[in-house]
């Protein structure tokens, strides 16, 4: 039973080690998203490990809530650099799809002597289904069109899930 006793004191001990190192990364991440990925799987994984660790120790409480907070902290502090980076990912094909719309614009006016909407892009076969959806990317598209102009708008359905850009494109009437 000695030896059961020590070893429970040894894991206790690792444990509430492990939690600390939880805890400063978690801590620590949250305050450098260089970090992002490595030091938000390391806090989460080191936090895991020593919940392992004190499970079973009635002296657990402290650990076990630095365990859990250094978890908490490296989830909390992966999810802004997470955001951003689909915020970009999504402007990025914004963008794209605005290239797209102008382009069938330049040749829809050159065919039917206007410019034409989105819907009546699609009809001409000139952009596909996908493209003359209102949302598409996170973004919501907006396309006004009068005769010789047009305007295109592009704002994110749900500003910092989605994206944080809002685009604009007008071509005056050249008339």
């Amino acid at each position: 039973m000695a030896s059961s006793t020590g070893a429970n004191t040894m894991s206790y001990l690792f444990g509430t080690k492990l939690a600390v190192a939880s805890l400063i990364i978690g801590i620590a991440s949250l305050f450098t998203f260089t970090l992002m990925l490595v030091g938000s799987i390391s806090g989460i994984a080191l936090g895991m490990i020593a919940l392992r660790g004190v499970k079973g120790n009635p002296a657990r409480g402290l650990s076990k809530a630095m365990a859990v907070a250094g978890i908490l902290l490296s989830i909390v502090a992966f999810l802004p650099p997470y955001f951003y980076a689909a915020g970009n990912a999504n402007a990025a094909c914004t963008e794209k799809r605005l290239q797209s719309i102008g382009a069938a614009e330049a040749r829809y006016l050159e065919v039917v002597g206007r410019y034409g909407t989105l819907e009546e892009l699609a009809r001409a076969g000139l952009i596909g289904s996908d493209l003359a959806a209102p949302v598409k990317c996170g973004y919501r598209v907006e396309l006004q069109s009068e005769g010789g102009a047009y305007e295109i708008t592009a704002i994110p359905e749900r500003r910092l899930l989605t994206g944080q850009k809002t685009f604009r494109v007008k071509l005056p009437d050249a008339r």
